[in-house]
């Protein structure tokens, strides 16, 4: 399974590095540490062997120093990868016009193409 990202990627942040090794996961995952040099998810399916540390070197660059992929697989993973796709449709109809109502990226995004998933207003909004 492809997370996105790889052993030894670097990014400018924190908040750059958490977006894509958190929030772009298959499967549910939880942080065991952050703090300000690193940060530590694991996945919070049973039996998975899935860990990522993140840790910020000396040139204040945050590096992927450790990854060892998803185990876990089924229902769980394949539908929280449908959520994940969903929300970067969403965040590329935003970041193109971010003066676009919610209603409208509901009509524009055609849900069942992304991974069948149907979004309330709310979830758009939020």
């Amino acid at each position: 399974m492809s997370l996105g990202y790889s052993k030894g990627d670097e990014y400018g942040s924190k908040a750059d590095a958490e977006d894509v090794v958190y929030r772009q996961q298959p499967a549910p995952v939880t942080k065991v540490r952050s703090d300000q040099k690193r940060f530590t998810l694991v996945c919070k399916t049973e039996g998975c062997s899935f860990y990522t540390s993140v840790n910020r070197q000396a040139d204040a660059v945050w590096r992927v120093s450790k990854l060892e992929e998803h185990t876990c697989a089924g229902l769980v993973a394949s539908q929280y990868g449908a959520c994940n796709v969903a929300a970067r449709a969403v965040r590329a109809f935003v970041a193109a016009d971010p003066s676009m109502k919610p209603k409208e990226v509901r009509r524009l995004m055609d849900v069942h193409s992304q991974g069948n998933v149907q979004l309330t207003y709310k979830q758009v909004y939020l």
